[in-house]
This record gives structure tokens, sequence and C-alpha cells, in this order.
């Protein structure tokens, strides 16, 4: 346990170290954000472990190895995978945003002053999260 431990401090020490020596292309960025992703997995790995979930620390160490796949398949394909990835996030914000907005929707004139507000600045975010979706998908 203490050696997975230690690999996960390196991990991300490993991180800070490369961020400051590589120049921050798409595949970099792209690649950045699944490492931190996979550090957070790992930390909860070890957590599970340590508390004696085998079976959910090897649900997440599944997540850990998906990661990895995606990452190795961004370097070899190369920038365009990079760029195609960090694009996905529009579509991940306008799923929520259009979740979001429907629920406003359905509470129609019930909404405080405070909230219309909200349900205003989730229907901007949204409409440029669609107009990104669309974009890409023009592609």
């Amino acid at each position: 346990m203490d050696l997975l431990e230690l690999q996960v401090q390196f991990s991300k020490e490993a991180a800070g170290i490369a961020a400051n020596l590589i120049t921050f292309d798409d595949n970099f960025k792209a690649i950045s954000l699944i490492h931190g992703r996979g550090c957070h997995i790992a930390t909860e790995i070890w957590h599970l472990l340590r508390g004696g979930f085998s079976d959910g620390a090897e649900a997440r160490w599944r997540t850990l190895y998906e990661l990895s796949i995606i990452s190795e398949f961004i370097l070899l394909i190369g920038e365009d995978i990079g760029k195609r990835y960090l694009a996905y996030e529009s579509v991940e914000i306008y799923k929520f945003y259009n979740a979001v907005i429907n629920n406003y929707e359905s509470l129609d004139d019930d909404l405080d002053p405070e909230i219309r507000i909200d349900y205003e600045k989730a229907k901007k975010t949204f409409y440029v999260a669609k107009k990104d979706v669309e974009s890409y998908c023009e592609v």
C-alpha cells in the first residue's frame, strides 16, 4: 500500500515538472487532463484498498486502464485527436445545460428573481456550447 501511495505522489510531482518543461499543444493539454483524472482515480483506488473495498478498487482500476489506453491513442494518432478530445467538453457542457434548462422550464413561472438570473446565465452558456457543437459537427 505504501508503494502505491508513493507511486501516486511521484505521478503528481511528475505532472508539475512536465508542465514547466513542455510546450502546451493540444495533445499535451489532453494528456494532462487525462493524467490529472488518473491521479485522482489512483488516489481513490488507494483509499478503497485501505478501507477493504477491493471490488470498488478493481472497478476504478479498470477506469484507470481505460485512461491509459486513451492517452496512448492520442499520442499515436497525433494532434487532431488531441483537439477533438478537448472539443468534446463542449458536448458535455451542451448536454448538462440542456438538462438544466429543461428543469428550469418545467418550473416555468415558479422561479424566484434570483433563480431567473441563473436561468438566463444557463441559457447563454447552453447556446455557446450548442454553437460549438454544431461547428464541430460540420468538420
